[in-house]
């Protein structure tokens, strides 16, 4: 699980290579049988000026059992949030640069 949750990670640097850091925690929550687990995966992804962070709790009784598949919707949710943080970034950069018309 470790090597699946490096190579998500390493992706996220393809959406923006100035990540101070990415912490990805999974932790198993037993379910009502013993043999059953759910997942809580909080992902935590430090940029220039803040925090990027996702978290996911399942409900009792609903959540994904593989964590592969609740760490891929996690990574998901952070890609799409560092995007959005990246475009709006990258906004507000160009409306701080000066004009090359000058």
């Amino acid at each position: 699980m470790e090597e699946v949750v490096r190579s998500l990670a390493a992706d996220l640097e393809s959406v923006y290579d100035r990540i101070a850091r990415c912490d990805v925690i999974v932790e198993a929550l037993r379910g009502h049988q013993l043999t059953t687990h759910r997942y809580r995966i909080r992902v935590s992804i430090a940029v220039p000026g803040g925090e990027i962070v996702v978290s996911r709790d399942p409900e009792p009784g609903v959540g994904q059992e593989d964590p592969l598949v609740a760490l891929r919707e996690s990574l998901g949710a952070a890609r799409s949030r560092l995007e959005y943080y990246v475009q709006r970034n990258l906004r507000d950069d160009d409306a701080l640069r000066p004009s090359a018309r000058g």
